[in-house]
Order: C-alpha cells, then sequence, then structure tokens
C-alpha cells in the first residue's frame, strides 16, 4: 500500500516562507489546500485497515505531513508541508543533536534516514508518534509503519556539560539563538538552583549530595513559533551504582562446595552512564581469583569464604558488595560432579583407589597448566580431562614426571583432571578461565 504523496504543481498550494528551525534557519515549505471529507474518510480507513494495530490518532490531511509535524507542529508550530531534505536542516545547522539515550525525555525526535520519515517519541520507548504523508496521524511501534525503519536516529536540543557533579559545581549550555528572549532551565532534586529563567544559554549546577538527578532547558524562539527543550541526566559526586554480582548467572551458594568454581559478572545500575570509566577491586578470602572474574573456593572445609568488590568511578568510589560463604565438603570431587559419572568409564568418587595427588597449576589457567607426578610414570600412566558436563575432552600419555598441557581449546569453567596409573587414581578440579 502506497502513501497518497502531494506535490503542487497536483494539487494547488503556495510556498510559505514562515517555518524556521529553533536557531531561525530558514525551511522551504508549503501551504496545502485540505481533501474533501469524503477523501479524508477513505485515507483514514486506508491507513487503519492496513496497519491493524497502529492507534489512529488524528484525521488524515493534505496540510502537513510528518517532518512538520516531527520538527515544527508537535512543538505548537504551524501546519505546513515540509519535503525532504528540509528536514536535515534541524540537525545540519545545530539546533538538535543525535544522542544516543533513546528514551523521553532524552531523545525527542527520530528520523528514518533510510525511510524518508520523521516521528517523535513518547514516554514509551516502544511507541512513536508519525504523520503518515497524506495519511492520519498515527501512534505505532518504531518498525511498524509503512517506512523503512533500518538505521533509526535520535534527536534532541543539545546540553552540553558534563555527566558528573563531583564537588563544587559545573557549567551547561545549550544553544545560542536569536530569537530566544529567554531560557526557563529546571534542575532536579538535589541540584542547585532549582531554577533560572533568563536571557542566558548556560546555567551553572552545583549540588551537595549523591545520587542521579536530571536538568532541563525549555525556550521558545520566537522565529520558530515553538517551545522546544532538553532533558540532560546527571550523576551527583558519587562512584559507580552496583545493581548485582551474578555468580554462574545467579547467586552465590551457601554454602559452597570445596573446590568449586565459577565466573562473576558485575551489573551497574544503569544510571550510571555507558561508557563512563570505572574500575573494580576484588578482595578474596579462603579462595583464590584472577583479574577475568573467575573464583575458585579452596579454602580448609568449614572456614568461611569472603568475596568483596569495590568500585570506583569519575567522582570516586562508590559502592561496595560483599557475600559471605560456608566452604562445605561436598566429597572429591565435588558433590555435582560425583552425580554426572556416566557411563561407567568416567571417574567416580566411590570406585577410585587414591595415588599421591599431583600438583597441578597454575588453578585458575588459561591456556597451559603444568603437571608435576610424584612419582614415576608407568607405561600407562595417563591423563583424562573432563569438562563440567562430564565430556572427555583430552587423553594425554604422562611419560615424565613433569609435563605442560594445553587447555586453550578447553571450554570455561570447571574441569576435572583425572591422573590415572594404572588402577590407582586421583582428581583434581582446575577453573579454565
Amino acid at each position: 500500500m502506497r502513501i497518497l504523496l502531494l506535490f503542487c504543481f497536483f494539487i494547488p498550494c503556495t510556498i510559505n516562507a514562515q517555518v524556521y528551525t529553533p536557531k531561525c534557519t530558514y525551511i522551504t515549505a508549503y501551504s496545502i489546500s485540505e481533501f474533501t471529507p469524503s477523501e479524508i474518510a477513505y485515507l483514514n480507513n486506508q491507513a487503519t485497515s492496513s496497519y491493524p494495530n497502529a492507534t489512529f490518532l488524528a484525521n488524515a490531511s493534505a496540510t502537513y505531513n510528518c517532518h512538520n509535524y516531527a520538527w515544527n507542529k508537535s512543538d505548537g508550530g504551524s501546519t505546513y508541508w515540509i519535503d525532504s531534505p528540509g528536514d536535515d536542516t534541524y540537525w545540519t545547522d545545530g539546533s538538535y543533536v543525535e544522542v544516543s539515550d533513546k528514551a523521553l525525555p532524552y531523545a525527542t525526535k527520530v528520523s528514518y534516514p533510510n525511510g524518508d520519515h520523521s516521528a517523535v517519541t513518547t514516554s514509551n520507548t516502544n511507541l512513536f508518534v508519525s504523520k503518515w504523508g497524506s495519511w492520519p496521524l498515527m501512534q505505532h511501534a518504531p518498525t511498524y509503519s509503512p517506512y523503512n525503519s533500518s538505521g533509526l536516529k535520535y534527536y534532541s536540543i543539545p546540553i552540553t556539560g558534563a555527566r558528573f557533579i563531583c564537588s563544587g559545581s559545573e557549567n551547561y549550555s545549550t544553544i545560542t539563538s536569536s530569537g530566544v528572549s529567554s531560557y526557563t532551565w529546571t534542575a532536579g532534586s538535589g541540584i542547585s538552583p532549582s531554577s533560572q529563567i533568563s536571557s542566558s544559554s548556560t546555567f551553572t549546577a552545583s549540588t551537595p549530595y549523591s545520587g542521579v538527578s536530571s536538568l532541563s532547558v525549555n525556550m521558545s524562539p520566537t522565529c520558530a513559533g515553538t517551545t522546544v527543550g532538553a532533558t540532560k541526566a546527571i550523576n551527583m559526586g558519587n562512584g559507580p551504582i552496583l545493581s548485582h554480582v551474578t555468580y554462574n548467572g545467579g547467586g552465590f551458594p551457601d554454602p559452597v562446595c570445596q573446590y568449586s568454581g565459577g565466573f562473576m559478572q558485575v551489573y551497574l545500575h544503569p544510571t550510571y552512564p555507558s561508557g563512563a570509566y570505572y574500575s573494580l577491586s576484588w578482595s578474596f578470602a579462603n579462595c583464590s581469583y584472577n583479574n577475568t572474574n573467575g573464583v575458585l573456593f579452596n579454602g580448609p572445609i568449614g572456614s568461611t569464604a569472603m568475596v568483596r568488590l569495590d568500585a570506583t568511578g569519575v567522582c570516586g568510589p562508590g559502592e561496595n558488595y560483599t557475600v559471605y560463604m560456608t566452604i562445605a565438603d561436598c566429597g572429591t570431587p565435588p558433590q555435582d560432579w560425583r552425580i554426572a559419572q556416566k557411563p561407567s568409564d568416567k571417574p567416580r568418587a566411590d570406585d577410585e583407589i587414591k595415588i599421591t595427588e599431583p600438583k597441578i597449576y597454575p588453578n585458575p589457567a588459561v591456556g597451559v597448566v603444568r603437571i608435576e607426578l610424584p612419582f614415576t610414570p608407568a607405561e600407562n600412566t595417563v591423563l583424562e580431562i573432563y569438562d563440567n558436563a562430564m565430556v572427555k575432552r583430552k587423553t594425554v600419555k604422562l611419560t615424565a614426571a613433569v609435563t605442560n598441557i594445553s587447555i586453550a581449546e578447553m571450554p570455561s569453567g570447571a574441569l576435572y583432571f583425572r591422573v590415572v596409573n594404572g588402577k590407582e587414581s586421583v582428581k583434581k578440579v582446575v577453573l579454565k578461565l
């Protein structure tokens, strides 16, 4: 279904010179005569029947299109038709800048660069409002419209200045325009002053608090006949805000099996800016760790293992996270290994004759581990390596007391090393990072 397009040589129209960007750059626009009531009803029906999952908001109209609605009319501007590339002027002259925050209040306008279409955002990130050519004004999902939605770009009036107010004050500014006589600045909780109305496009914000807030500005360029604004998120005097830490994708167990291990994943609170600097410092007791977030609980049975994370960011130290677990005897190897022993050629805890335990290090390991046998290997001394699903990954004949073994091709997680010397065997758990 094609949307009816309007051109001045088909329908009477006049070029109107009263459409301007917030920075007072002139845009060519057209004043076009309206459809008849029957034509409006026909186009309304076309749109709603073709896209039943979109919400009808206002009648089809020949007098304005998507670009006018998104960049002008939705902010209180007049009703005109703006052809592409006229809409590009709103960002090429600096009135708007592309932003990565796609939700209100940070992004207010959307450009469909591969569909010659414009829309405005709503408080629901999954819904836009846009005028579909001469069809009606509709509320719709970003990808549910007659237009190619690939490569969407989001725009806002710019507010320049630091994302963080660590201490003291920071200066913020927005666009300057000959058509703006006053700027209304409004600060969120914790920022002072709470408001400012002046002819200045700059604002000095300070805060004695820690937390997350925002700063907004509104202006009414007389040249454009619109009221536009922007909002910027501000982090006040705090380091990274931790959301949670997971262990193997879930919570930390308590108690935890001796010699079990896994991986930790840190999640920052979404209010901490993406890409902003932060560093993590781990502290451990009765467990070991390396810098790829792997932990092995190798402390004595009955001892308390401690994992602590301290986060530091742009404004210094943030929150810390600490968890305590009791190290339990789950058997040798850990209980979850014994349960998985099928078929019968895989190692079992209840049918092993122990030999003197070899040294296997480093543990945790990344690429290569060294095995030091406390005995002279026999003709039938071998090493078997199993992954966490108890699938045998490698068998190596041990011919020397010291052997280097590559585990680079092994999956990350717990690996189970079984040294077999005739009828005797011993098992060790190695954490592959």
